[in-house]
């Protein structure tokens, strides 16, 4: 279990140094827009006088630009999406919950029997039932939870699976450590050892 929480602290680390690398490059290149801002010669223009009633307009004609210059454009570089289009949170949500109801329908006993084995205790069958339908109830909104917590801290670098990926292992990894906790805070009970 330790390992577990190095292993995300690992990660955490990663993540957060390549944030940081991220922003010392950003940093780096404004800088130097700064500095060629700062070496371009600045116009005054002391006094302006308008002077409506002399000012006649036939025909409008132009661009208008406003922050922008056309010449300024030469250096911006062109923006684009990523190739796949985000599906949106309320597709996401439903195959997650559609994965971790087959991790629970197919995983869940052979985890439980693996903890009652640690923690040296034996569950019923009313228990059992009582732990799935308990995590099924509570999964909409956990997944709510990570889908919005994702979107937060969001990963640009992150394809949609590997998105889904890490949401859907956070989930599990959850379940896990709710059954370990629920099964080794039990009382022991001479009902709890029937099958």
């Amino acid at each position: 279990m330790e390992s577990y929480y190095f292993q995300q602290l690992y990660e955490q680390v990663q993540h957060q140094q390549k944030e940081l690398n991220q922003l010392l490059t950003t940093f780096k290149k404004l800088n130097n827009e700064f500095q060629q801002l700062k070496e371009k010669p600045t116009i005054v223009v002391e006094k302006l006088e308008y002077k409506f009633d002399q000012l006649k307009v036939e025909t409008l004609e132009g661009t208008l630009n406003i922050g922008l210059n056309p010449s300024d454009l030469e250096g911006i570089e062109e923006m684009s999406l990523p190739s796949q289009a985000y599906n949106g949170p309320q597709q996401l949500k439903s195959q997650l919950l559609e994965r971790v109801t087959q991790y629970l329908d197919e995983e869940m006993d052979s985890f439980v029997t693996e903890t009652e084995k640690r923690v040296n205790k034996k569950l019923n069958n009313q228990y059992r039932n009582l732990i799935k339908e308990d995590i099924q109830k509570q999964l909409p909104a956990r997944i709510d939870h990570y889908i919005q917590q994702s979107l937060r801290q969001s990963n640009r670098e992150q394809t949609e699976e590997q998105h889904s990926e890490s949401i859907y292992q956070q989930v599990i990894e959850d379940i896990r450590q709710g059954i370990y906790a629920f099964i080794s805070q039990l009382p022991e009970a001479p009902n709890h050892n029937q099958n």
